[in-house]
């Protein structure tokens, strides 16, 4: 019911990353975006990826409350060689607070480098994204979204809150 912003795809060359730069691009476009009147930005990512949901949930404060599975179906990417290609979708509402960590909540733990599980163990690596799947979308289900992100060593985990209904309207 109101406009917004897709954002496709954003990526940094290797030899620029953690430099800020990303960081940069996504203030770039959020001032942009504002100055044209538009408060949601959306874009997917792999929920396996741990850097990236770091960068998204903590850095930007996006929330996650649609998950998608095998999205771009088969793809040739280095990155997804070897699963499916599943999604979350980041909703940034720019103009908004970072919704707060609080009440009832509930964790999927992901690996902290899914690419280096696939190399060690490409099965291993499929059993994890079934199982992230099936509690990404049973969350979902029970109303939950994704309002926080720890990561840590081995480990990383997407914190969901209850609530996903009327946390954010997008109609």
């Amino acid at each position: 019911g109101r406009p917004y912003w897709y954002s496709h795809m954003l990526a940094v060359q290797s030899p620029y990353r953690d430099r800020g730069i990303g960081s940069d691009l996504k203030l770039a476009q959020r001032d942009h975006a504002r100055q044209s009147g538009i408060h949601l930005i959306e874009w997917t990512f792999d929920p396996l990826e741990s850097k990236n949901a770091h960068f998204n949930i903590n850095k930007l404060g996006v929330i996650v409350r649609r998950y998608y599975v095998n999205l771009y179906g088969a793809t040739d990417s280095e990155l997804q060689r070897g699963l499916e290609s599943d999604r979350t979708i980041a909703e940034w509402w720019i103009d908004e607070p970072r919704v707060g960590i609080e009440g009832d909540t509930r964790r999927v733990y992901i690996p902290a480098d899914i690419q280096a599980l696939k190399k060690q163990s490409p099965k291993s690596a499929q059993d994890v994204q079934l199982r992230v799947r099936e509690q990404f979308q049973k969350n979902i289900e029970d109303d939950y979204f994704v309002a926080g992100f720890e990561r840590k060593d081995e480990w990383s985990e997407y914190i969901f809150v209850s609530g996903a209904s009327s946390v954010r309207q997008t109609d």
